[in-house]
Order: structure tokens, then sequence, then C-alpha cells
């Protein structure tokens, strides 16, 4: 069974990889899950902060770990399902729980009534009023997909990668050439052209060493 594990902060992140470490998972090229350095950078370069997919994917096939941008997933579902894989999602990567802390008491507000009716109000009486703080959670209004995702004539990114990187045989090759494919189409439109770049060449560095590595083995 695949387990497929939506991620979007790095705290969850951290914690999903170290639980796996313990269980003897490693990534896909052996390295180990634990190395913290390892982690921050994979954040840093794959994970959208501001987008619909925020945050990342991370795949454990039998104690073999890859990851993808959120956007990725669609693919690689249907690549399970075309293998006949079983598979199962989880949404969101539950933290323990912190130890409860008592709660500081509400501030309780007396106001005295005084009551010049001659009782046919009720009398003098004290009310006590608790001051209590309401959040109200807020909605998103969120589209399926982002604008920078899709073309100048409703061609999206997710379309594009489902066509071609079924090609690759090699599982985290497709999953770097798919995040290097969501860089290089968003660049012009996302305002960060520069960043979403080097991002590209940081990631087709990445496939030319794994490429390179695999065909050593």
């Amino acid at each position: 069974m695949i387990k497929i594990y939506k991620v979007n902060t790095f705290e969850k992140f951290e914690y999903l990889l170290n639980k796996l470490h313990e269980r003897g998972a490693k990534w896909i090229d052996g390295c180990s899950l634990g190395d913290t350095e390892a982690a921050n950078i994979i954040w840093d370069r794959f994970s959208l902060v501001t987008d619909t997919y925020k945050g990342v994917v991370i795949y454990n096939e039998n104690g073999v770990v890859t990851f993808s941008t959120r956007i990725f997933i669609d693919y690689m579902i249907k690549r399970y399902e075309k293998d006949g894989k079983e598979y199962t999602i989880i949404e969101d990567v539950k933290l323990p729980k912190p130890k409860e802390k008592l709660s500081e008491k509400p501030k309780v507000t007396e106001i005295y009534f005084h009551d010049t009716t001659g009782g046919k109000l009720g009398g003098d009486r004290i009310f006590r009023v608790t001051e209590e703080i309401q959040v109200q959670s807020c909605q998103s209004d969120t589209v399926e997909q982002p604008s920078h995702y899709i073309g100048e004539h409703g061609l999206e990114v997710r379309e594009i990668e489902e066509n071609f990187l079924v090609r690759y045989q090699d599982g985290h090759l497709a999953h770097l050439a798919g995040a290097l494919l969501e860089y290089l189409l968003r660049a012009p439109s996302k305002g960060k052209l520069a960043e979403d770049i080097q991002k590209v060449q940081y990631l087709a560095n990445e496939m030319a060493e794994y490429v390179e590595k695999v065909s050593q083995e």
C-alpha cells in the first residue's frame, strides 16, 4: 500500500520525515530521511507557499520515499492506478498535541445596579460580565487552479505533465521533471522570474546528478 501524505507546513514535513526514518524508511536514492539539512533544502526548493497547492507531497511505497510539489499529485495517482497499485491519501499530517496548560481565567467585570424604584426592579443587584474572545474562521475563495498554471488558451500545466511525464520510467526523475516544468511555465506570470529560473536550473542539475548516479550502480 502506497501512502501519500499532503504536507502544508515545514513543521509537519520535518515531523513526518522523522517518523518515517524511525520506521526504517529511506529516500529513493538510499539517503537518510533524518538529514535535517536535506529536509530544509527540499522544503525551500519545492514547497509552494502562496498557492492553492501549498506545501509538498510525500509518497511512501514500502519504505521507499519520494516527494513532489502538490500540483503533481494528480499525475502520480493516475500513474499508480495505471500500474494497478493501491494507495491511500492522508490529507493532513497531524502533529502530536502539546501538553495542556491551565488556561488563564477570563477577565470578569462587575456591574452594580442600584434599584431606585423601591424594589419594583428586583432590588440592588450585581451583574458579572465575563470577557471572552471569539475567533471566527476565515473561508478562502481559492480557485481550483492558480492562473499562472494556465496557458493563454486554457491549457493547464498538469495536462502537459499527464501527457509527457508518463514517458519517464523512473518515478523520482518524473517528480523532478514535473517540478521543473511547473517552475519553468509559471515563471513569466508569477512575478518571481529570477527565483523560478534558479529553481529550474537547480532541478535540472538534480536530474543530471541522479541519472549519473543511477547509471553507475
